[in-house]
């Protein structure tokens, strides 16, 4: 299933490079990152959301962000937010879940007029549960991915 959807969000990718700026509305786009893909919704100029799952057949971590831009430039936007996951894990010896709650702050540099790339680093605290073992804890986690505006 995760396979079929990375070549469908794949080919939307193609099929955004091929649409000229006049037809981008930029309010939709495809985010795609390491090890992750996710859709983001620009709301409006100041306001945006991201609904994000990880690409990984032993973790899942389906989650959602908003962002507040408090920059917006020709090119830079700079932005801030929060977000929530839900995670479920499974590895030879070791099944569980938790969850994800994280407060973030990045920018997103216009490469095209359909095109940007993303960065953002965010304080973390994560949940994780399993039959044997509960850990919690702080973590920083940094994102860079690439925003292709398809609708």
């Amino acid at each position: 299933m995760k396979k079929m959807t990375l070549t469908i969000l794949i080919l939307i990718f193609i099929t955004g490079l091929t649409w000229s700026q006049e037809q981008a509305v930029k309010k939709l786009s495809v985010t795609i990152g390491n090890p992750w893909f996710g859709l983001k919704y620009d709301i409006n100029s100041r306001f945006s959301a991201e609904l994000r799952d990880v690409v990984d057949p032993d973790l899942n971590i389906p989650a959602v962000k908003g962002y507040y831009n408090f920059y917006k430039g020709s090119k830079l936007t700079g932005f801030t937010g929060v977000g929530y996951g839900i995670i479920s894990f499974k590895s030879e010896d070791v099944t569980g879940n938790g969850s994800l709650l994280t407060v973030f702050v990045g920018s997103e540099y216009k490469l095209m007029p359909n095109k940007s790339l993303s960065l953002d680093i965010g304080y973390s605290t994560i949940n994780l549960k399993s039959s044997n073992y509960s850990v919690s804890g702080p973590e920083y986690i940094f994102n860079i991915g690439l925003n292709c505006y398809v609708f």
